[in-house]
């Protein structure tokens, strides 16, 4: 559908539906009214007011294509927009029929509610179906009534032959009837009888208010009379014509009462009367109760009437004076008329006096202009003479500078060209590289397998290094070819060679500057790791002293019975609390538990020197150390006891020389009659303590030396080798810091710098053993050459210190080169951080910079991607950039000697002089003349007509367009107005929509 749209034969189709529409609307509106309701198109405007026709030929056919398809799209909204309006006035004619109004509706109806397509259809349906259901009731309404009518007849029949049964009667006796005929039951129906004008009673009754009834049992009963005397007024059968007509009129006077009433839209008394009120003919209470409504009615219609003049009386004063003020206006708009002619005809003479001003302009213009011509022709003539006057020699210079400038414009052209030459080239070299990896990345199949790679394994390692020795020495030709072209150019040359040498020295220091600011960094990094591990160090120390403290201030149980008596404790002279009691009972817990730990460790070390001095009394023979010791064996300390049979332990006491924690623990040989000194054992696990532990006041009985030197004499006579850990608080201090020293004199042992030790002269027991350290991560080894394997594979402290970017895609590139194999990043997440100490976090980026940069070849392969790289692609990835460098570096230095050639021969014939010069200022001069003379030719160019012309033209498309974009502002405001349901006001106030925004005329 979406060819159609523009189409002719759509619009003239369109056009035709709206106007067929139109038409029905308008007749429509001339039975029912107008209908005062928004426009669905444009909802500012009163959808019965619009102009069809205007909008019709506004949004015809033309040849503008978006025009057309902006006028099918406006014309399929009129046409939804007149239906719409079809469907009000049906609407409205419906709501007519239905209040069975005859006359026309108001014409000053108030303007209804914008409603959607869907409301005004459901609501002209609701109107049809209770229009629908009105016609079926009255229909029913209509069929009762002729039955009724019908019987009625029937029955009026049968009473008049009954009344001529009595008018004979009458005649026969012309006595008058008495008695009044009463109704027997309530039951029984009353009849009122109506009589043709021609059968009249001459019947006179005493009370015409009266409801005169006959029952149908009482007028069969009087056709059997044949006997009655004369009837009176109190037995008459029908009431008084009189009175039935004064009720009727009556009853239709109310009737008018009310509907004034409801016109007015005031209460009425007698619409209730009304409702109450019998089919038959009413009582005098009736009457009289009936009056007295509508006589309030009649009063309420006064006071409403009064109202409506006091409020047309002012109403009609307000007319006059708008009359009067219609007057002062039009006075006022035929003065404007007049002073609006003057002003034209002001305009006008203006207009003619522009026109001669103009005139003389253009006449001053051509003036200029001869006078130009006449001024060129002079420095024509001047320009002649000078050139006569001026020497051959002049000219053949001139003539020489003009063949200069030619060519410096031929060689920065041919400079240019080089310039696109090169970036050419340089596209080039990225599409061929881009398609060797390609090339490279086809040829994945041949390299997958892993058998022939391995067995070249070893040839492509040889290659890589006979070609990097044969790169350094190209470098090397390359270099000294460089500095032969230097010698070759001259002392410019040198001097920039110096120049260049300068800078590269620059460059070194600048690095070794940069070296030492890192080793400097490394310094104080290392300084600050040591200050956080004696930090640790002291914080352990403030543990192991809170340890001993609490071992202290809770004894064992047994110590306790034996110090304290029977009675109940104490607390600050007061009997402790239970909570009190529970925390003491824990904190004996934890002590208990550090005492248990400490024991068993002591025992161990107690079994250990038990099994060694036995080992030490079978094994008399003293042997000294042959092989060194390997550090990372399980059973290390259990050969050294072996092999140093009968050494004796030593352990030092001054402060210069002291041997740290782990060389002592290594180190201890014991005799079987010498006590052994130990270091703080390792801190056992502690439960959680409370804070209030260490706050609060401490009893008595918790703080009795008593009780701590029976504990430790207890725990020293329990082993006689084990050491008085829980002696006093200042011993426990000084054994934590210090090593107390054995009875038996020690052998004089000295630190070496790589961490071993060596026995004096004296002893011949023990021969020393070197130990190695690795700087980086503090490993020890017994050969220099474990320490250099351990180098090769160390990359330091890990926790110390990240590595950088740069260290990680080395190693993952190393990785690569040492598998020679393929892998997927979850395999690499997996291997990178157990051989090269790359985190797995990081893997997946730096992989991603070794692809972006061409060191790493990758491919998906089905729903995995695979990833390789193998170091003779990158040989030849550098040979390539090698040669190319080279070739460019030779075509760069080829051209810039062409153009420093070029150069020297445009300004060969280039030289200053006086001549020159005083031409040169010459043409200066006449430039400056030249260019004011134009200046001025642009000042009139206003004044040129054909420039008004344009100008006219120009304003006439600005006019165009102007028009073109307020219809595109009216259809966009409106859209959002049918859109959203805005109102035009919020439209203008939120876009900046000036008030008079309208056409340009």
């Amino acid at each position: 559908m979406a060819h159609l749209l523009g189409s002719q034969a759509c619009l003239e189709s369109l056009k035709q539906d709206v106007t067929d529409i139109q038409t029905t609307i308008m007749d429509l509106l001339s039975r029912a009214g107008s209908v005062r309701s928004p426009s669905w198109k444009y909802p500012d405007k009163i959808s019965s007011e619009l102009d069809i026709g205007e909008l019709l030929e506004r949004y015809s056919y033309s040849n503008d294509d978006d025009h057309c398809k902006l006028s099918h799209i406006i014309l399929f909204e009129l046409l939804i927009d007149r239906l719409v309006l079809l469907l009000q006035g049906m609407a409205q004619y419906c709501d007519q029929l239905l209040m069975s109004c005859d006359g026309r509706p108001a014409s000053g109806k108030i303007l209804g509610s914008s409603m959607s397509v869907g409301l005004v259809a459901k609501k002209f349906w609701n109107k049809l179906v209770h229009v629908q259901q009105t016609t079926q009731q009255l229909q029913f309404e209509r069929k009762t009534k002729n039955k009724t009518m019908s019987k009625m007849e029937d029955t009026i029949t049968d009473l008049r032959d009954e009344v001529k049964l009595f008018k004979e009667a009458l005649n026969k006796n012309s006595s008058v009837v008495k008695g009044k005929i009463q109704g027997q039951s309530a039951s029984k129906t009353s009849v009122k009888f109506i009589l043709s004008p021609s059968e009249e009673l001459s019947l006179e009754s005493p009370t015409p208010s009266q409801d005169l009834s006959l029952a149908m049992e009482d007028v069969v009963n009087a056709k059997t009379l044949q006997d009655c005397s004369t009837q009176t007024y109190e037995t008459a059968f029908i009431p008084c014509e009189a009175c039935a007509r004064t009720q009727q009129n009556l009853v239709e006077v109310g009737t008018m009462v009310i509907k004034v009433c409801e016109s007015q839209g005031l209460p009425s008394s007698l619409a209730k009367q009304r409702k109450l009120l019998r089919r038959s003919l009413m009582a005098a209470a009736d009457v009289s109760r009936w009056t007295a409504e509508q006589n309030q009615d009649l009063g309420r219609i006064n006071d409403h009437l009064d109202n409506l003049y006091a409020q047309i009386n002012p109403l009609e004063e307000k007319l006059r004076k708008s009359k009067q003020t219609c007057v002062n206006l039009e006075k006022q708009i035929e003065d404007l008329e007049k002073q609006v002619s003057n002003e034209h005809s002001n305009t006008q003479k203006k207009e003619e006096e522009f026109n001669v001003n103009l005139g003389r302009v253009v006449a001053e213009k051509d003036k200029l202009i001869s006078d130009t011509e006449k001024m060129n022709s002079d420095l024509a003539k001047g320009k002649e003479v000078l050139q006569d006057m001026e020497n051959s020699k002049l000219l053949s210079e001139l003539d020489k500078e003009s063949k200069e400038v030619a060519r410096l414009l031929l060689v920065e052209s041919e400079v240019q060209e080089l310039k696109v030459v090169l970036d050419e080239v340089q596209a080039k070299l990225k599409n061929t590289t881009l398609e060797l990896d390609k090339t490279q990345a086809r040829n994945k199949n041949v390299e997958r397998h892993k058998k022939a790679l391995q067995s070249k394994h070893d040839a492509l390692l040889k290659r890589v290094d006979e070609l990097d020795t044969e790169c350094e020495q190209l470098r090397e030709h390359v270099i000294e070819a460089e500095g032969e072209k230097d010698e070759l150019k001259g002392v410019t040359k040198d001097l920039e060679a110096e120049k260049n040498k300068l800078s590269m020295e620059l460059e070194s220091k600048q690095k070794l500057l940069e070296e030492l600011q890192k080793e400097k960094e490394q310094l104080l990094h290392g300084v600050e790791e040591f200050e956080t591990k004696t930090r640790q160090l002291e914080a352990q120390l403030k543990e192991s002293q809170e340890k001993l403290q609490l071992v202290v201030e809770f004894p064992s149980i047994d110590a306790k019975q034996s110090s304290q008596p029977d009675h109940t404790a104490t607390f600050n002279g007061d009997s402790p609390s239970e909570a009190e009691v529970a925390q003491d009972m824990e904190r004996q817990v934890m002590a208990n538990n550090i005492r248990i730990l400490t024991l068993e460790e002591q025992n161990e070390k107690l079994r250990k020197s038990i099994a060694y001095l036995m080992n030490v009394h079978e094994n008399i023979t003293k042997k000294k150390v042959e092989e060194p010791v390997v550090l990372w064996k399980a059973n290390n300390e259990e050969e050294r006891g072996q092999r140093h049979v009968g050494a004796r332990p030593f352990l030092e006491d001054t402060s210069t020389d002291k041997w740290p924690v782990s060389a002592i623990g290594d180190r201890q040989w014991l005799q079987p009659d010498i006590s052994v000194s130990h270091a703080l054992q390792p801190r056992p696990p502690e439960k959680p303590r409370t804070q209030c532990a260490k706050t609060r006041a401490k009893s008595s009985r918790l703080t009795d030396k008593r009780e701590s030197v029976a504990l430790s004499a207890k725990l020293a006579a329990s082993d006689k080798y084990a050491p008085n850990v829980l002696g006093s608080n200042s011993e426990r201090v000084s054994q934590i810091t210090k090593w107390r020293p054995s009875p038996v004199p020690t052998e004089d042992v000295t630190m070496l710098k790589g961490g071993g030790g060596h026995a004096s002269p004296a002893s011949t027991l023990y021969t020393p053993v070197d130990v190695f350290l690795c700087s980086s991560c503090d490993k020890m080894y017994n050969t220099q050459k474990d320490l250099e394997i351990h180098k090769s594979f160390c990359y330091g402290r890990s926790k110390k210190r990240g590595l950088s970017l740069e260290e990680k895609r080395t190693r993952l590139l190393e990785l690569f080169f040492e598998k020679k194999d393929f892998f997927l990043l979850k395999e690499l997440e997996k291997i990178a951080p157990k051989e090269k100490g790359i985190t797995s976090m990081s893997v997946k980026e730096v992989l991603q910079s070794l692809v972006d940069d061409n060191l790493v070849d990758t491919d998906k392969i089905g729903t995995s991607i695979y990833f390789w790289a193998y170091p003779s692609k990158a040989m030849h990835t550098r040979q390539q950039k090698l040669q190319q460098l080279t070739t460019q570096i030779a075509e760069c230095e080829k051209k810039i000697a062409s153009t420093t050639e070029k150069l020297e021969q445009a300004n060969s014939g280039r030289e200053k002089s006086d001549e020159r010069d005083a031409i040169l200022k010459e043409l200066a001069q006449k430039e400056t003349s030249y260019t004011e003379l134009e200046k001025e030719l642009e000042r009139y160019r206003e004044c040129d007509p054909e420039v008004l012309e344009n100008m006219k033209k120009e304003t006439l498309m600005a006019k165009d367009g102007a028009n073109r974009w307020t219809d595109n502002v009216f259809t966009i405001k409106s859209w959002c107005v049918k859109k959203f349901g805005l109102e035009e006001k919020m439209i203008d106030q939120n876009f900046g929509i000036p008030e008079d925004f309208d056409y340009l005329e």
